[in-house]
């Protein structure tokens, strides 16, 4: 062990330990045991889940129809998907699709990551107005915001403007898009593009959104919740 004084007659002092490097998920794979079986598990899990159901509270919000590409109806997902915290699970799928795609040999993942990406670019571009640049299927999106942007915030414990957490809701979604921005860059680069695009746009929006919004206010907002939440202080 190497070691270093600043003074003569002073104790020796250890070296700094060296900076950690992360490395890159792609370099890891799992071939036996049960951290395989909890992989596979929780990868057939995914690949059951249906694109359009996962995009399906996003389409409402944007006021696109709730379909799939041969125009039949799709339903959200029950529970919590349908209770209030809407569009939440896209997000959330989106992160594990990445990150399958990353430490597995299947395609699908990264197939079905960029079917998520191109479905949020869809919805995010049919967005207007204060709410331009706006993704997520928290239900009544466009008044609860809209209202925060206006000055009007109502906040208790779990609930924003009548929503239930809806800036976790958000959260969900850009967390995601940045996994799949980063994730996918060496796999998918014209995904990853698109979800840098998307989480530029997101950004932009949450901003011009509390632009006006002083100190106060926004502390009334972190009453409900604070997680994910960020002011940009000019």
């Amino acid at each position: 062990m190497s070691v270093a004084s600043s003074a003569e007659g002073l104790e020796p002092v250890a070296a700094p330990a060296p900076a950690l490097d992360a490395f890159d998920p792609s370099a890891v794979r799992i071939h036996s045991g049960r951290y395989e079986a909890a992989q596979s598990a929780a990868g057939s899990y995914l690949l059951s889940l249906d694109i359009d159901r996962l995009l399906a509270p996003m389409r409402r919000e944007a006021g696109l129809p709730m379909a799939d590409h041969t125009g039949a109806p799709t339903e959200p997902y029950p529970n919590w998907e349908s209770t209030g915290l809407d569009g939440h699970m896209a997000g959330h799928a989106l992160s594990a699709y990445v990150a399958f795609a990353q430490t597995t040999d299947l395609p699908e993942f990264a197939r079905r990551a960029a079917s998520l990406v191109r479905g949020m670019r869809e919805c995010q571009e049919h967005m207007q107005g204060l709410m331009r640049g706006f993704i997520g299927g928290v239900p009544g999106a466009v008044e609860v915001f809209q209202r925060i942007g206006r000055g009007e915030v109502q906040s208790q414990a779990f609930s924003l403007n009548g929503a239930w957490v809806p800036l976790y809701n958000v959260h969900k979604t850009f967390a995601g898009l940045l996994d799949a921005w980063s994730g996918l860059s060496s796999i998918d680069p014209p995904t990853a593009s698109m979800a840098r695009s998307c989480v530029v746009d997101l950004a932009n929006w949450w901003c011009r959104l509390t632009a006006t919004i002083d100190d106060a206010l926004f502390a009334r907002i972190l009453v409900s919740e604070f997680g994910g939440a960020v002011r940009i202080v000019r």
